[in-house]
């Protein structure tokens, strides 16, 4: 069933997967290609399962919006621009000891289809996706045990929207015989932001962020989320938050340009929950 926003008719939200690679959500606002592997262009640059690698908002690049605002430069776009990447994970030791294990890096690690995930309703399309966390090494034979958990990511995105919702978890392996262990992430993202880099353009609340182009093309990601941020860095081009521990986590990702600017900065340092991620950057 579509829906109708000023006079347009919105054909609802789409689903591509593309085999075991990558997966592209889509709506009449929103191209989102989010990557299962580490090396999309097989040439060993293995570092980007698990991201965002291009993020169209009205078919302009909010991840590399200097050049997406330069169209002759469009084919030399930043390589390395993305978001919504979990670069780092740390899970509880066992025993119910309140010490986190040792950071565990993701960023080369390849990600699965979780079976019967995909979700498509005419609000929104949704997808589950799960990477395995740390093999164990048997003492005596030195050879890696299968892993005891899996990170999985449900990523939704709604007809009439300019962000992802996620909902991150941690699954015991079948067998495994283990209770999901309390975990800290860590996010990454990567824009492209020409001569005058980076700005934090909002960091109010300690729930969430903005940070994007402050002049000319005027680019925005946010990120939302219902725990607390514990560590935010940022550089001219990278941001790094580091999330609270947590058995369950919601996030927001928001793209914006120019126009939404005000809205998401207002709702990014206003609008949290303990339950739910604040609505920032959605349409009116």
């Amino acid at each position: 069933m579509n829906s109708k926003i000023g006079g347009k008719v919105m054909p609802g939200s789409q689903l591509l997967v593309i085999e075991d690679r990558g997966v592209k959500f889509i709506n009449d606002y929103l191209q989102v290609w989010f990557n299962l592997v580490p090396d999309p262009e097989n040439d060993g640059r293995n570092w980007y399962a698990g991201s965002a690698t291009s993020a169209l908002l009205d078919n302009r690049e909010i991840l590399d919006p200097v050049r997406a605002d330069a169209l002759w430069l469009f084919m030399c776009h930043d390589r390395e621009k993305r978001c919504m990447q979990i670069d780092q994970i740390q899970l509880y030791h066992s025993g119910g000891s309140e010490e986190l294990g040792k950071p565990v890096q993701l960023s080369d690690k390849a990600y699965h289809l979780v079976a019967n995930s995909e979700r498509v309703e005419p609000e929104f399309v949704e997808l589950t996706v799960a990477v395995p966390l740390s093999e164990d090494i048997d003492p005596v034979t030195q050879k890696k045990l299968p892993p005891k958990y899996e990170l999985y990511r449900a990523i939704r995105l709604e007809a009439e929207a300019n962000y992802l919702d996620e909902k991150l978890s941690i699954h015991a392996a079948p067998g495994a015989g283990s209770v999901a262990p309390w975990f800290a992430v860590r996010y990454y993202a990567h824009i492209h932001a020409g001569l005058e880099g980076l700005a934090l353009l909002s960091s109010a609340v300690v729930h969430s962020f903005a940070a994007g182009v402050s002049w000319g093309a005027r680019a925005t990601y946010a990120l939302g989320c219902n725990a607390r941020i514990e560590d935010l860095e940022l550089d001219s081009s990278r941001v790094w938050a580091s999330v609270a521990p947590c058995k369950s986590l919601e996030c927001r990702h928001v793209f914006a340009r120019e126009e939404e600017m005000r809205k998401v900065l207002h709702v990014a340092s206003l609008r949290t929950s303990a339950h739910r991620v604040a609505h920032a950057g959605s349409r009116s």
